[in-house]
């Protein structure tokens, strides 16, 4: 006799696969994650709606989470405390916007040299301690042990400036993506 199993067709991993890049203090690592579970999925989910932008953004939708979370055609990496995951930052290789018009505007694009920085979120409990920082860091580190000379991004207009000493800023966009903001896409050489 056959046995009926309730299954779903859709599930997917039963435990996010992930490669340790730093530990440190009692329970906190930072990690490259090459495929989400959906519990993890549900956790960067809440990390996203702290971000009121977010909120209209459909790839940050439970459908479509796992489109940003797919190594390696992306580069998600996430800080863990104590098991739960309280940031993440999710890098694109920039020839992946190839339809974008804003991409034209960066020298490099076409060359495989650079990493668009696309999301960096934090539980707001979590912002006056060090985790986002140590997080880019080791963002950066990896990307750089990869060969990539470069991260880009786009920040609110004269925000990038508190990024680093090497930031540079590469063009000013006057109502990004009909924001009604200036935002300016920086360039940081990692190389």
């Amino acid at each position: 006799m056959t046995q009926l199993r309730n299954e779903n067709l859709f599930a997917f991993d039963k435990s996010s696969q992930v490669e340790v890049l730093a530990a440190s203090g009692p329970g906190f690592q930072i990690e490259l994650i090459k495929s989400l579970d959906d519990v993890d999925t549900q956790s960067v989910l809440s990390i996203s709606r702290e971000y009121p932008e977010l909120q209209h953004n459909s790839q940050f939708s439970p459908a479509n989470i796992r489109q940003l979370f797919n190594y390696p055609k992306t580069f998600p990496v996430l800080a863990r405390l104590n098991g739960r995951p309280v940031a993440c930052i999710i890098g694109v290789p920039l020839e992946q916007f190839n339809k974008e018009s804003w991409v034209k505007c960066d020298k490099h694009w076409g060359d495989g040299s650079t990493v668009y920085t696309q999301y960096e979120l934090i539980l707001p409990r979590y912002r006056r301690q060090n985790y986002h920082q140590v997080l880019g860091k080791m963002y950066i580190n990896f990307l750089s042990k990869r060969g990539y000379q470069y991260v880009t991004g786009h920040r609110q207009s004269g925000s990038v400036s508190a990024l680093s000493e090497r930031v540079e800023v590469v063009h000013e966009f006057e109502n990004w993506q009909n924001s009604y903001r200036s935002y300016e896409y920086f360039r940081i050489n990692i190389g």
